[in-house]
Formats: structure tokens, C-alpha cells, sequence
């Protein structure tokens, strides 16, 4: 019988005929039914073999005959969310799936339905979630509350384009809202999930003006929905002030901002959460602080705000950096002293408070303020806090206050110490229980430092020679959590770690990846050439890293090993050449020959200024291993390939984003013909002046120590993403440039953009990144901190980065002690601003810091251009601060 069946729904199957499958399986009774249940699982696994057109038919026909002859939803979904499956969901048949359901009369569509919601992608991304939803409704199921279903649903809502061909009637997403049987379960998942924000930001095409709304299409709809009774303002209300407190990134934040907006809360509304909007004005991020700002004026005008309250929030807003934000509050506080004159003490200490704001012109501002209400000022009650001021505005706060300040401390500034020797490599890998643990964690983070990666290879090739068995035990539990992951890794890195971490377990089962890194091997090691026709992997410092991967993976089945030369002595990749010469020695003594690209890795970690006595014993070894290693460092190593300077502008016409303008990039040119393999990928890049060019896995934290010596070469590699954070959208990149900051070589042109890209990037955590780089390379001697300067300078001018995202970098370099730096970067890049047809915003932020630096550092020497715009008439804020860095710089 159970032949019967099966043979007449396998060429259903195989033709993608669902309406077939459902024929056959509503013809048969249950007992039947469930014959085909097995044949199915296994028939299930065949479907790799099929092409993509040809599997998304099948799929339609599987999920049919899931439904109909699988006898629970823990086997339905276990077919169903199978990987290869999962790729075709939005072609599942789901009206014939719930036929097929009522037809046997089972209970657990539901149970499945939530099986398959538990597998949806994270992001939201693809069609899989309507199918899902489907099933969830028809199940009775309640909806899954969780990220990527409510991040599906708000997608699910599309917003509809104008189709000016067809003359599409557009739906306003209100009235799609209104009725939608998920609105009410899952509105209040969308305050609580984190980043759920960012799917509300849609806008909406407008039939009547011909072009995209400006306001933001969720927030709209919702609110809408609340002003007809359908949804409570309350809960709305309540939802976004709980997102405020709770944070998010700025861009997932700002619909609900807008929502708060759209509510238009009133006077009662905000009383009675008048706690909330006060914490917000003091400890939320800019936008946030703006709105609770603006919220809590008609409150303490009406007198349901308590001063008290208002005085400890308001000195907390005016230590904040965002100097609109600390204006505002100055404001407010200026007419707090008019309404409450019995307090005006109080309120007058509260505003002093701003003297100690790193931006002068916001120290002036709260000078200024205090001057207006003098005769109700005591000078005694300030404590130090005029103390704080800058000592450019000592002379005016006599003036104005009639009070002496005394003068601060000397700021302190830097005085090079030389260079800090890198961190020792920490211990190896002693275990293969504690090695298993380690590849889990690079199998999740693949871009972790390059201790991790280096003691993890080390110890898969040592652990392979010396306890076998214990490696397979250990390591096959790992191959099977993380099949998918170690297979089909979407880094181009993960599926090559895979091959090796089975090879060293011993597994002869093989993922996609095996053949590619046999042919790598094989051509790697043909007659030892590096210029092997056939060698066509694409050059990067991550192939360099996958190349090895592929050499463990084969070699350890072929030429096995039992240690590998180039892991390093130093946690910045690089390695002591005594004990290269120490293993090479070794490897002759047991008769052993090193790998060609572990070899190579090797030599390139080493520094090219080697110790006469370490030379002699490596000109005494025998081996090639060994001949090739003492010519290498008779002549130095590796060659410092030409810096070329290449300027491109963006050319796209596909990007939604702004024209960034100006990028420039570092390419190479060899110094010579190359001596090995990645001398020969990692020495020569060539860019064009036309499209932009970025790494698509990003430049990763572990790429310096593929050269630790020669970092102008791994900054020029990761200068498109460094770029890329600073004139675009690219972020989380900035991570490299202090571990290149600690390795060894030039400070060339390559390093310097990199710095100077960091420095702008968009977001903080990059640029924080930047200022560690710099704090690190003012105690190199090679570091010219001039040129970070003149190409600040010269790429703000052109708009093509924004200056104002360098001034607190500066600001807290100069706080950290770099102030000699800080002020050579800021001399150096003021000329190019102020030349500029209209020099950029933040040009003056950045002239207050020159005049802070110069003024601690003792700086006397006039700058020409600061001083032609001094000259001006106007009272403008760029004029302003050139007169005081000007006066400054002529005292």
C-alpha cells in the first residue's frame, strides 16, 4: 500500500503539481495518508539536486504534501524549515494546505504555523512572512509577538507606489490598519522591540501632488487611527514615551518621534508623565531632549512643574555637548530668573554651570546671560564654576561680572615616550575541549581579533598530532550545531574555517568548499610559483586568511604538520624571527617540511630589521624552508610597494543616497617582481577615478596582522571602507585603525587618510576608534600629524566630509593629552576651510578648538588666512571665533 501511494505522488511531486498531490492525498484515508509520511522526509532531501526554478515548484507541492501526510507539526516542521525549503516559502500553497488540513481534521496547523515563524529571517527581508500569517490565522494560532514577525508584518504593509501606466486607486495604509486581524495583538510589540523603528520610517507617494509625502506613512496611520477611537491614544502615548526611555539608534527612534508629534499631546497628557519628559530633557539623546524640551515649557508655564525638578534637570542638559540643546535651556532659564526673582540665586548657579560647556561660544552665551542679572548675582554662590572657563573669556568674565578667575593649570600636552611594545600572545590552546569552545565563538564572529583566529589555527593543526581522537570527540558535536554555518558561510571565510576544522576532526564528509581548496593547494605548491596562470583567487587580506584555511584544510589529510611557523609571539600579528628560526630548526631535525603559505605568513610577520645573530644561525639551516627564509632576511623582506595617490568621484546613478563627491584612495604599485603569493595579492592595487570601491565583508579588526610591519599596505587594502564610513552610509569598520596604529612601518599617505576618514566617520563608535588610533600614533616619530591636517582640511572644503564630526574627536584628544597634535592637525587644515568659496559648517566649532589648544600650548604664531577673516566686519559665528583664535595666536 505504501508503495501504491508513494509511486503516484512522486512524479506530482517532481512536476510541482500541488493541486495533483492534494487530489491524490484527499482520495486516500488517513491510515494511507501516513504511509507516504517517510518516503516524503527522505524525498525532501534529494531537493538540493534540483535548479532554483525547478525546486520553487517542488516546494509548492512539498508544503501541500506536509500538510497531508505528516502526522504531527513537529515533523511537518521539521520538513518545512529545512533550509533549502525555507528559500521557497512564498511559494507554498497555503489555500490547499488548510484544504488538506479540514480534510484530515488535524489540530496542530497552529503548532506549525509558530514552528515556521520561529525560522523567519531576522530582518524581515524576502516574502516568507504572508505565507506564515496565513497559517498562524487559519491555525488559530496566537501571533508570535517577537522581532522578525512584527518586523514581517509592518513590511507586509506595503506602502503603495504610484503607477502612473495602470492609474493604481492607492490605499491609504489606515484603512488597511483599521481591519487587519493582527493590529491590536501586535501594536504593543512594536514599542517594545528594539530597532523595530527603523520598518515605520516608510513614506508615502501622494496621488495629488505627484511625489513622495513628507511626513512618515506609520506614524500618520496611527495616529489617524487613534483620532476615530479605533486605537487609544493612551496606549500610543504611553508606548512612545517607554521607546524614548528605553533608547534606540537614532534612526529607529524617529518614528516614534513623529508619531509623538502626530498625537499632538495635550496639556493634562504631559502633566501626568511630566517625570518622564524631565529625565528624557536631561539624559536622552538630542532629539529626544528637544522634544521633552518643548513638551515641558506649557508645563512649567502653567505651574505643574516644580523648579526644583527643573533646576536639577536643566544642569544636567547644560553639560551636554549638543550646544543647540544647551541654548534653548539657557533661554528658558533666563526667563526662570524674571518669574522667580525670591529664587533668582538658584537659577543664576544653575546657569553657571554652563561656564564649564567645552564650546565657547556656549561659555560666552551663559557669560552673557549671567551679566544681565548681575545685581541679583553673587559672585560668592558660583563656586568654581567660572573656574572653568576658557582662559580666551577670563578678561570678559572681569568685564562683565566684575570678578577675577583665577588661571587654570598649564592643559597638559603630549610628549612622545616612545612606542609601547605590542602584547604578548596569550597561551595556546591546551585542549581539544577548550579549542571546540574557541571555534564556536569565531564560527558566530568571524571578524574577531587575530589572537583569536591565530590560537585557534595553532591549535588545529598541533591537537591534530598529538591527540587525534580526542579532537574528533570534541569537534563533531561542533560540525553538527553549526553544519549550516561551517557549509555555506556567507563571510567567504566561514565554509573554508569549515573544511578545516573537519579535516582536523577527521571527517570525510566534505561541504562545497573542499574542492575549491584543493585546487588553491594544489596550485599554491606548483613547483612553489607564485605566478601560476590558473591562480585566480580574488585578492584581499581576507583571502589571504581563507588561503591558509584552505592549506590546513588539505595538508592536514595530505602532508600533515605538527606545529605551524607563523603563529605569532605578538597579539598584533607580529612574529620574533629567533623563533621562526627556532621551529625551522625543529622542522629540519624531524625531517618535516613547512607549508608554502604558513612559510610565507611567516616571513611576512617578521621584522625586516633582523638581528645580525638570528641571521648567521638562519644562513646555517639547510632546508629550502630554511635557505628561502635566510635570503629573506639578508635582503630585508618584503619591499615597500609605491604609494599612488588616486581621486574618484562617485558616478552611480542607481543610489538613493547624496552624492558624496570627492573620495580619495591609495593604491600600490610593486617595488619589484613579487617573491610569493600574498606578496604578489596584497602589493598591487590598482583604483580607477570612477566608481567607488568598498571590501563587501568589511575591513576586519585581524587584517593588520597579516603584515604587521608594513601597515601602509593593510590601510590602503581597508581605505574604500574607512572612506566609506565618512562620505556614506558604511559603518563598524573603524575598529581596525588602532590595532594598525600598533603595528610597525611608515606613516604614509595611506595611514594618514585612514586617520583623517576615521576621524569623520558617521557614526560615534567609529570615530571613537579614531581618536584611540591618533592618541596611539603621537608617540610614533613617523606620525605627521600636519598631514592629517591639510587632507581634514582639504576634503572638508570639497564637502566631501563633514568637519563638525571631527571637532569632538579633536576635543577629546586634546583632553587625553595630544594637544601638541591636536593643534598641528587644526593649524594645518584652517588655511583649506577658510579659503573655501563658503567654508563648511563646523569651521567655526573647529577654530574655537584651535584657540582652546593654542591658548594651553603657548601658540603665538599668526595664521594668514585665520587672520584675513578677523579682519571682516560682521558678527557672524565663523567671524567671531577667527577674531579669538586670531587674538589668541597675537598675544
Amino acid at each position: 500500500m505504501t508503495g501504491d501511494l508513494w509511486e503516484r505522488l512522486r512524479p506530482a511531486l517532481d512536476g510541482g503539481r500541488a493541486d495533483q498531490v492534494a487530489a491524490l492525498l484527499k482520495s486516500v484515508d488517513e491510515t494511507e495518508r501516513l504511509t507516504a509520511a517517510k518516503p516524503l522526509e527522505a524525498y525532501v532531501r534529494t531537493l538540493s539536486e534540483y535548479g532554483w526554478e525547478r525546486q520553487s515548484a517542488i516546494v509548492r507541492a512539498i508544503g501541500v504534501a506536509g500538510v497531508g501526510c505528516l502526522p504531527s507539526a513537529a515533523r511537518a516542521g521539521a520538513l518545512l524549515c529545512r533550509r533549502d525549503v525555507r528559500w521557497h516559502w512564498d511559494d507554498l500553497s497555503i489555500p490547499l494546505m488548510i484544504e488538506l488540513a479540514a480534510v484530515r481534521e488535524i489540530d496542530w496547523l497552529g503548532a506549525l504555523a509558530l514552528r515556521m515563524a520561529a525560522k523567519l529571517d531576522a530582518r524581515g527581508w524576502g516574502n516568507d512572512w504572508r505565507p506564515v500569517a496565513d497559517l498562524v490565522l487559519a491555525g488559530g494560532a496566537a501571533p508570535p509577538t517577537d522581532a522578525p514577525f512584527v518586523r514581517g508584518w509592518l513590511l507586509a504593509r506595503p506602502v503603495a507606489r504610484h503607477n502612473t501606466r495602470h492609474n493604481t486607486r492607492l490605499v491609504p495604509l489606515a484603512d488597511r490598519l483599521r481591519d487587519d486581524p493582527f493590529l491590536d495583538p501586535l501594536l504593543p510589540a512594536v514599542f517594545e522591540l528594539d530597532g523595530i523603528g527603523d520598518v515605520l520610517g516608510s513614506r508615502g507617494w501622494s496621488q495629488g501632488t505627484g511625489s513622495w509625502d513628507t511626513a512618515l506613512v506609520y506614524p500618520t496611520a496611527l495616529a489617524s487611527l487613534a483620532a476615530e477611537g479605533r486605537l487609544d491614544r493612551k496606549v500610543l502615548l504611553d508606548g512612545c514615551v517607554s521607546r524614548f526611555l528605553r533608547g534606540d539608534r537614532p534612526g529607529a527612534l524617529r518614528a516614534f518621534v513623529a508619531l509623538h508629534d502626530a498625537l499632538e499631546p495635550t496639556l493634562d497628557e504631559v502633566v501626568g508623565r511630566r517625570l518622564d519628559y524631565v529625565r528624557l530633557l536631561s539624559e536622552g539623546a538630542a532629539p529626544l531632549a528637544l522634544l521633552a524640551l518643548k513638551a515641558l515649557k506649557p508645563v512649567d508655564d502653567a505651574g505643574h512643574l516644580e523648579l526644583a525638578t527643573l533646576l536639577d534637570a536643566s544642569a544636567a542638559v547644560l553639560r551636554r555637548e549638543e550646544k543647540g540643546l544647551v541654548r534653548k535651556q539657557l533661554v528658558w532659564l533666563d526667563r526662570l530668573v524674571r518669574r522667580h526673582p525670591d529664587r533668582a540665586g538658584e537659577v543664576l548657579t544653575t546657569i553657571a554651570t554652563a561656564c564649564g560647556h567645552p564650546a565657547l561660544d556656549v561659555q560666552e552665551r551663559a557669560l552673557t546671560v549671567l551679566a544681565r542679572h548681575r545685581a541679583r548675582l553673587d559672585p560668592a554662590s558660583l563656586g568654581g564654576a567660572l573656574e572653568e572657563l576658557d582662559a580666551s573669556l577670563h578678561a570678559r568674565a572681569a568685564d562683565l561680572l566684575g570678578v577675577t578667575v583665577a588661571a587654570p593649570e598649564p592643559a597638559p600636552f603630549w610628549i612622545p615616550a616612545g612606542i609601547t611594545p605590542p602584547a604578548a600572545m596569550p597561551p595556546p590552546i591546551g585542549t581539544a575541549a577548550e579549542l571546540a569552545e574557541e571555534i564556536v565563538v569565531l564560527a558566530t564572529a568571524p571578524s574577531s581579533p587575530a589572537v583569536a583566529w591565530e590560537r585557534v589555527l595553532a591549535a588545529l593543526v598541533s591537537l591534530r598530532a598529538t591527540e587525534p581522537a580526542a579532537l574528533t570527540e570534541a569537534l563533531t558535536p561542533v560540525l553538527a550545531s553549526h553544519q549550516e554555518t561551517l557549509t555555506y558561510g556567507t563571510t567567504g571565510l566561514l565554509a573554508e574555517f569549515g573544511e578545516a576544522v573537519r579535516s582536523a576532526a577527521g571527517t570525510r564528509r566534505r561541504g562545497p568548499a573542499w574542492q575549491r581548496a584543493i585546487t588553491s593547494v594544489r596550485l599554491m605548491v606548483n613547483g612553489g610559483r607564485p605566478d601560476v596562470p590558473e591562480f585566480k583567487v580574488r585578492p584581499s587580506p581576507r583571502r589571504v586568511l581563507a588561503l591558509r584555511l584552505a592549506e590546513i584544510a588539505v595538508q592536514l589529510d595530505r602532508a600533515p604538520v605538527p606545529l605551524l611557523l607563523a603563529t605569532p609571539t605578538s597579539a598584533n600579528g607580529q612574529l620574533d624571527a629567533a623563533t621562526l628560526v627556532d621551529r625551522l630548526a625543529r622542522a629540519e631535525e624531524a625531517g618535516w617540511q613547512p607549508w608554502r603559505l604558513d612559510l610565507e605568513q611567516a616571513m611576512l610577520r617578521v621584522s625586516p630589521e633582523v638581528d645580525p645573530l638570528v641571521a648567521k644561525r638562519a644562513a646555517a639551516l639547510r632546508s629550502p624552508a630554511g635557505r628561502w627564509v635566510a635570503e629573506w632576511f639578508a635582503t630585508g623582506g618584503l619591499a615597500t610597494p609605491a604609494p599612488v595617490r588616486t581621486e574618484q568621484r562617485f558616478t552611480s546613478h542607481y543610489s538613493v543616497s547624496p552624492d558624496p563627491g570627492r573620495r580619495v584612495v591609495i593604491g600600490l604599485q610593486p617595488a619589484g617582481p613579487a617573491r610569493g603569493i600574498i606578496e604578489e595579492m596584497l602589493c598591487d592595487i590598482r583604483f580607477t577615478n570612477g566608481v567607488y570601491h568598498t571590501q563587501y565583508h568589511g575591513a576586519d579588526v585581524w587584517w593588520p596582522a597579516v603584515l604587521p610591519y608594513h601597515r601602509e599596505v593593510i590601510a590602503a587594502w581597508a581605505l574604500p571602507n574607512l572612506a566609506a564610513m565618512a562620505d556614506s552610509d558604511s559603518r563598524d569598520d573603524g575598529g581596525i585603525l588602532p590595532v594598525l596604529a600598533e603595528c610597525g612601518g611608515p606613516v604614509g599617505p595611506a595611514m594618514t587618510l585612514a586617520l583623517t576618514y576615521t576621524l569623520a566617520a558617521k557614526q560615534e563608535v567609529d570615530r571613537v576608534a579614531g581618536v584611540d588610533a591618533l592618541l596611539t600614533l603621537v608617540t610614533d616619530p613617523l606620525f605627521d600629524a600636519a598631514a592629517v591636517g591639510r587632507e581634514l582640511g582639504g576634503l572638508a572644503a570639497d564637502s566631501a566630509i563633514k568637519i563638525g564630526r571631527v571637532v569632538p574627536g579633536l576635543t577629546d584628544a586634546f583632553r587625553a593629552g595630544a594637544g601638541a597634535a591636536v593643534w598641528e592637525i587644526v593649524a594645518a587644515a584652517v588655511p583649506y576651510l577658510l579659503s573655501a568659496a563658503k567654508p563648511p559648517p563646523g569651521t567655526p566649532d573647529l577654530l574655537a578648538v584651535g584657540t582652546q589648544t593654542a591658548a594651553a600650548l603657548g601658540r603665538r604664531t599668526p595664521i594668514e588666512a585665520v587672520a584675513g577673516v578677523a579682519a571682516r566686519t560682521g558678527s557672524s559665528r565663523l567671524v567671531t571665533e577667527a577674531r579669538r583664535l586670531h587674538q589668541t595666536l597675537s598675544a
